[in-house]
């Protein structure tokens, strides 16, 4: 009986896809719910551009409905609102990485499929990679070029520790570590921007996020014993309610406010505080806050050397991050600066 045959170019297509379906749900931004392919989600995925050419894609921004409608028994025809979008654009490029074997005897000599741990090795490097990105643009590192340049903190979507009015004003000292008022400070300023930081619906109530480095999640656990420290031990023992399983509360750190806080060791630390301090942007996030798109399916390549001794394989995928601006302003997000200073022990007597 004639036996089916499957090219290697349908195997490179499944493990490609294989590689990114299993990177993705790594992802924080995916696993924790904030990934989404609607305008509300908190990242707004986009994958229908494979049959576009070019490297620019452009994309709309929802926003809010600002008329007062009719009351009574009023009209209502002829005094509809627009609905009203505005355009963004994103770059999109190449990103790729190979793992070689070591070679035909090694691999006879080891107990493990090695080519099962290249294919793995690929999984985490793409769900760190693509998350780090994330994390760079959103919180506005400069330095980070892919798939071009990140935008810095824009000027009315920020706001600074303390009375600081700058981040070369932030030093290492506790008045510039991250407090429960900066994160109502930083709502504040979401409900209030024009136009506003929409919120996202969490079981049906409106809510933030805020993302911030684990120093500054040490600094608000434990940091200070006066009134600000006791309201977020006191607002913890009454806020979170147990059994929540909207997978946006699973392993957050607490909910303040309104706003549900995480932590993550990707949020880049910078330089830039007084005599060069560390400093970290902790981001409350809305919808749209940013967009990761997808620009092609992935590819897998493997490519045999010193006449077949050593296998390499190489994965590739064209996509692209940006967070969102209108109008030469974060449209989604408020960055919050605060001191990010390294973690001292103190005496426990």
């Amino acid at each position: 009986m004639p036996q089916t045959v499957i090219g290697s170019e349908h195997f490179r297509t499944i493990w490609a896809q294989d590689v990114f379906v299993e990177a993705k749900e790594r992802m924080f931004y995916n696993r924790t719910g904030m990934m989404g392919r609607g305008e509300d989600a908190v990242i707004q995925e986009i994958t229908n551009l494979s049959k576009e050419k070019g490297d620019t894609i452009n994309y709309t921004l929802r926003m809010n409905l600002n008329g007062s409608g009719v009351t009574g028994d009023a009209t209502l025809v002829g005094n509809e609102e627009q609905l009203v979008f505005q355009q963004d654009s994103i770059t999109i490029s190449q990103l790729r990485n190979a793992v070689r074997s070591p070679g035909r005897f090694e691999e006879k000599r080891t107990a493990f499929n090695v080519r099962e741990h290249m294919r793995s090795s690929l999984v985490t490097w793409l769900a760190e990679t693509m998350d780090l990105i994330i994390f760079d643009h959103l919180c506005g590192r400069t330095a980070q070029t892919f798939p071009a340049a990140a935008l810095a903190p824009s000027s009315n979507r920020r706001i600074f520790a303390g009375t600081a009015t700058a981040e070369s004003g932030l030093t290492d000292n506790p008045e510039h570590r991250l407090t429960v008022e900066e994160i109502s400070r930083a709502r504040l300023e979401a409900e209030l921007a024009t136009p506003m930081v929409r919120p996202i619906m969490v079981d049906g109530q409106p809510h933030y996020i805020m993302v911030m480095h684990p120093r500054q999640a040490y600094h608000l656990h434990y940091s200070g014993t006066g009134t600000i420290a006791r309201m977020w031990e006191q607002g913890q023992r009454e806020a979170m309610e147990r059994g929540r399983t909207n997978p946006l509360f699973t392993g957050a750190l607490g909910l303040w406010d309104g706003v549900i806080l995480r932590a993550h060791r990707q949020v880049p630390l910078f330089t830039t505080g007084a005599s060069s301090s560390n400093v970290a942007r902790a981001i409350l996030l809305g919808a749209q806050a940013g967009v990761i798109a997808f620009g092609s399916a992935p590819t897998w390549g493997e490519e045999e050397f010193d006449y077949g001794n050593s296998l390499g394989v190489g994965y590739g995928q064209i996509f692209g991050v940006k967070k969102t601006r209108f109008d030469g302003q974060d449209f989604g997000l408020i960055t919050v600066a605060t001191s990010a200073a390294a973690i001292a022990g103190t005496s426990h007597t």
